[in-house]
């Protein structure tokens, strides 16, 4: 009976949450072009990101407009998890609602977390963490000219999949990949065969990492339309990498953002910095066995993935 109890509360807080702020920002006017955006995966760090991009005084975060169980807008256009747009095609719908998005106008508990009404009501800009708009990239900066270049938070997809296999949401069971056949699913649907044939959630899951990050890692505009920030050189060296991200962005880098780069995400579970760099990084050999590994790796070998490989670190010539 607790836990009932505990569920309804937390079902009435979700939704008054939401009511309020749709309340809080009726009367504001926040320009999209000017919203901070961060792409990374699920488990990617864009969490960790946002808390630092959040030291910019007088902005709001917005929390992953794209989940489609939880924002019905885009479940209704028929997003998949992992929607692709080609850079070059039309869908005035699916340009509305990221406007909406960028905008602070899809708001309910999910978007808005628990103490963003405080920033909310006193923000000037927004920063809108999307953790699946990785392969939307280059639609997306064709149709919004943003001021900011969005990042793109890039992880070794290694240490994403084991951070996923351990986190709790992808504990259902595999039961084989389910390509998406909604708008726009080319992406997908070029490479059925293949994607049928994968075994493993480790390995459909380092799938989906290399189908939607290898679009805006090898695009050429690419560090022209958006910014790629690798993880592993955030995390081996903050100071350095948070400069590089406010000088590209004309901003003057906030006194708390060192400070903040140094502690663990709200969405952490185990602590990232108590044994050093070296060792969070080679967290996912430790929680992958040597099967995984060999065969994750042949995924990323069969998408052409470049940057990533048994090493820990991002590699030379990416």
């Amino acid at each position: 009976m607790h836990k009932l109890a505990r569920k309804v509360c937390d079902r009435l807080a979700y939704t008054a949450r939401g009511a309020a702020a749709r309340v809080v920002v009726a009367a504001r006017a926040f320009e999209p072009l000017e919203s901070f955006v961060i792409c990374s995966d699920p488990r990617g760090g864009s969490t960790w990101l946002s808390e630092i991009v959040a030291q910019i005084p007088r902005t709001a975060r917005i929390w992953e407009p794209l989940n489609i169980q939880a924002v019905r807008r885009f479940q209704d256009l028929g997003f998949a998890w992992r929607q692709h747009i080609h850079e070059n095609a039309d869908w005035p719908e699916a340009e509305r609602a990221l406007s909406d998005a960028l905008r602070g106008r899809i708001l309910n508990g999910w978007t808005v977390r628990p103490g963003s009404l405080t920033d909310l009501a006193t923000a000037d800009r927004l920063t809108v963490k999307f953790c699946r708009a990785n392969a939307l990239l280059p639609w997306l900066t064709r149709r919004f000219k943003f001021r900011h270049k969005p990042i793109h938070l890039v992880r070794h997809p290694l240490a994403v999949v084991a951070s996923q296999l351990s986190y709790g949401a992808w504990d259902a069971p595999y039961e084989g990949f389910v390509i998406p056949s909604g708008p726009h699913s080319e992406l997908w649907q070029e490479h059925a065969e293949y994607l049928s044939s994968l075994s493993t959630k480790a390995e459909a899951l380092t799938a989906v990492w290399a189908l939607t990050n290898r679009i805006s890692l090898d695009h050429p505009r690419a560090n022209a339309d958006w910014l790629t920030v690798y993880y592993e050189d955030l995390l081996a060296e903050p100071e350095r990498e948070i400069e590089r991200i406010f000088d590209v962005w004309d901003e003057p880098v906030p006194k708390s953002a060192a400070t903040q780069a140094r502690v663990a995400s709200a969405t952490t579970k185990t602590a990232t910095f108590e044994q050093g760099v070296e060792y969070q990084l080679a967290k996912w050999q430790r929680a992958l066995s040597d099967r995984q590994i060999d065969s994750m790796l042949s995924v990323l070998q069969y998408f052409g993935i470049r940057q990533y490989g048994i090493e820990l670190r991002p590699q030379s010539g990416r």
